[in-house]
């Protein structure tokens, strides 16, 4: 879900502010992180099980993936299954731009999708 906190004419060039904001339950000493490209940027905890964090990109950037991991001890035991896609053409116009996401994890399906089930059956 997206959210325009601000409608301001861009100029070309200008960078816009990405807000993400993910509800996610961690155990003790596990943080969340959002990998974008070959960055990883940390996120921060906040009341009610959310965690956010914001990124400057450059407004002309049209698509781009990106994905939630958690970290512990430098290492990541969890990441998700497949990215999100934010397509910015859609929100042009704005400078601040709120993402509510939701963790994507594996689908319940996914093993009946595997090689091994579709040609053993």
């Amino acid at each position: 879900m997206y959210e325009q906190n601000q409608i301001l004419p861009t100029e070309f060039n200008q960078t816009m502010k990405l807000v993400f904001d993910i509800e996610y339950r961690t155990r003790w000493g596990e943080q969340l992180v959002l990998l974008l490209g070959k960055r990883k940027i940390a996120m921060r905890y906040t009341d009610g099980g959310i965690w956010r964090t914001n990124v400057e990109i450059r407004s002309e950037a049209e698509t781009f993936e990106y994905r939630y991991a958690v970290e512990r001890d430098n290492a990541q035991p969890r990441t998700e299954w497949y990215p999100h896609t934010l397509r910015l053409a859609e929100f042009s116009d704005c400078r601040v731009l709120r993402i509510h996401d939701r963790w994507l994890d594996i689908d319940s399906d996914t093993p009946f999708r595997t090689v091994a089930y579709t040609r053993g059956i």
